[in-house]
């Protein structure tokens, strides 16, 4: 049976279509502009939390429950949650503006399960997120509205500069830094020498993952033996190293505070 449309129908019609081939013609243009003229921060629509998965967040929640409350494997397959209830759970309720790197694409949680579990952990946190997945980041973008995404490569020193220089130089600097980045050698330092500039006197890095010092395809030493291999673990035993005796050393030794290790996680403290 054919289906026939009446003049006002078929006006109607070409109308819808009209309208819909211009929308596409801009939106496609727009997306073509964006990458043309692309910086390090790709801001998304909101810079404070409004909401989150679960509803409005509330004061002295344990990070254990907003982990596992939005899927983040930081204390069920790891556990972080002394780590965090012990330095960021008296910063509940307070202006923090924090970084992570990464934002779990690829990982065994789903991408932003972080986002959602920081949104909870601390209400108002000034959120900033480096993940150098472009297309997953993309893909996030849309749904992170609380954060501001940059998509780049946290181990390229170039990407780190700028990024430090445009969130930092005319901005508040990071209360803390969370580096749950690729978990290899060369990111782990490299992010940390270069992001140490951009946090705050009396700020907090934190070093996730760092059992990845000891399995090879990360460039880490399963023996624990071989001194060639430089490892983030003999990194921060150097910062020990010169924090005993008065060093200088390494890059960030100058104003290291102090240092607190748990299992697979360590915390710098910066003067």
């Amino acid at each position: 049976m054919l289906f026939t449309l009446t003049v006002k129908q078929k006006r109607a019609f070409v109308a819808i279509l009209g309208s819909c081939l211009i929308f596409y013609i801009i939106a496609a243009y727009g997306h073509v502009q964006k990458g043309m003229d692309l910086k390090v921060l790709e801001y998304s629509l909101g810079t404070r939390p409004t909401n989150t998965k679960s509803g409005p967040a509330f004061y002295n929640m344990s990070f254990d429950k907003a982990a596992l409350e939005h899927g983040a494997n930081k204390t069920n397959m790891l556990k972080y949650q002394s780590m965090y209830d012990k330095y960021l759970r008296p910063l509940q309720g307070k202006p923090i503006k924090l970084l992570e790197i990464g934002l779990g694409c690829g990982e065994h949680s789903e991408p932003g399960a972080s986002y959602y579990t920081w949104l909870e952990f601390l209400p108002g946190v000034d959120l900033y997120v480096i993940e150098d997945n472009v297309i997953c980041a993309e893909a996030f973008r849309t749904e992170a509205t609380n954060a501001r995404i940059a998509i780049g490569d946290p181990a390229d020193v170039k990407f780190l500069s700028k990024f430090s220089n445009e969130t930092t130089l005319k901005r508040k600097k990071f209360d803390v830094i969370i580096d749950n980045g690729d978990h290899s050698m060369k990111q782990q330092i490299t992010s940390l020498e270069h992001l140490w500039k951009a946090l705050a006197p009396g700020g907090l890095y934190v070093l996730e993952n760092l059992r990845t010092s000891y399995l090879w395809h990360y460039g880490g030493d399963a023996t624990a033996r071989d001194t060639r291999i430089h490892t983030t673990m003999r990194y921060v035993y150097a910062l020990l190293d010169d924090m005993m005796n008065g060093w200088a050393k390494q890059p960030v030794s100058r104003e290291l505070a102090s240092i607190d290790c748990m299992a697979e996680i360590c915390a710098l403290r910066k003067k």
